[in-house]
C-alpha cells in the first residue's frame, strides 16, 4: 500500500512538471525534460521538507502535499501560462537583458534559499535544542 501511494505521489508531481516544462520548450525534448526533472525535485524536496519540519511527515501527509502541491501549480499555470522560448525568439534585442536580469534575480534568491538551510539547522540547534 505504501508503495502505490509513493507512485501517486509522484505521478501528482510529474504532471504539473512536465506541463510547466513544456509551456517553456515546446520544441526541445532535452531541455523539457531537463527543466521537467529539476522541477519534480525541487518540488519533492520542498514537500518532503515541509512536512517534516512541522514533524507530520508521513505517506498520507506526503499524499496530500503532493496532490495540493501538484494541483495548485497544474492551475496556476493553465491559468497564467508561460511565454515559450520559441515566442522569445521574436523579442527585440534590446529587451533580452531585462529577462536575464529577472531570472538572474530569481536565481540568485534560489540559491541564497539553499544555502541558508544550514545556516538555519546550525542555529536551530544551536538556540532552541538546547533550551530547558
Amino acid at each position: 500500500m505504501a508503495i502505490l501511494l509513493l507512485i501517486v505521489d509522484t505521478i501528482a508531481v510529474l504532471i504539473p512538471a512536465f506541463y510547466v516544462a513544456y509551456q517553456c520548450f515546446p520544441q526541445q525534448i532535452l531541455k523539457l525534460l531537463l527543466f521537467a526533472f529539476a522541477i519534480v525535485l525541487v518540488l519533492i524536496t520542498s514537500i518532503e521538507l515541509m512536512l517534516g519540519s512541522l514533524s507530520i511527515l508521513n505517506n498520507t501527509t506526503l499524499l496530500l502535499g503532493s496532490i495540493a502541491t501538484g494541483g495548485g501549480i497544474f492551475f496556476y499555470f493553465k491559468t497564467y501560462p508561460l511565454a515559450s522560448t520559441s515566442d522569445s525568439l521574436n523579442v527585440m534585442p534590446e529587451e533580452q537583458p531585462s529577462r536575464l536580469n529577472k531570472r538572474g534575480i530569481l536565481a540568485i534568491i534560489f540559491l541564497a534559499t539553499a544555502f541558508s538551510v544550514p545556516i538555519q539547522a546550525f542555529l536551530i540547534f544551536k538556540f532552541i535544542a538546547f533550551i530547558p
